[in-house]
């Protein structure tokens, strides 16, 4: 996998054998000359669009699929109240329940960038519209 060989042609990927197994990916379109892969949900694509054969029997380079979320336990966050596992995409942020220790309910607002959770402190609702926290 990687540069073409010198000298080499593409030929149908058909002559090629297996395709090529990308991780957290699928074949979505198969060209005569050409496959084309896909990530699936919560993975970006890295690398080319497309797959050809060489007429030595080799694939070209194959893309990679790299994660793009984050996940959130909970339980791993002393303020927030313990909940199930949640997935967030790259970009997405979502709204924590904060444990009861004041005498208004409290919430964190987690944000997902980049495959790293962050958090604002423990506010309440005011707080959070206003962007005081």
């Amino acid at each position: 996998m990687g540069t073409q060989p010198a000298g080499e042609e593409t030929i149908p990927v058909s002559n090629c054998g297996t395709p090529p197994t990308v991780p957290n990916g699928d074949v979505v379109k198969t060209g005569h000359m050409f496959l084309k892969y896909q990530c699936i949900s919560f993975y970006t694509q890295v690398g080319p669009a497309a797959v050809v054969c060489y007429s030595d029997g080799t694939w070209s380079e194959v893309p990679t699929c790299r994660a793009t979320f984050c996940s959130v336990d909970t339980n791993e966050y002393p303020a927030l109240e313990p909940a199930e596992v949640k997935f967030l995409k790259n970009g997405e942020s979502e709204t924590f329940k904060c444990k009861d220790l004041w005498r208004f309910k409290n919430y964190s607002v987690g944000h997902c960038a980049d495959g790293r959770m962050t958090f604002t402190r423990c506010c309440n609702t005011f707080q959070l519209n206003t962007n005081i926290c």
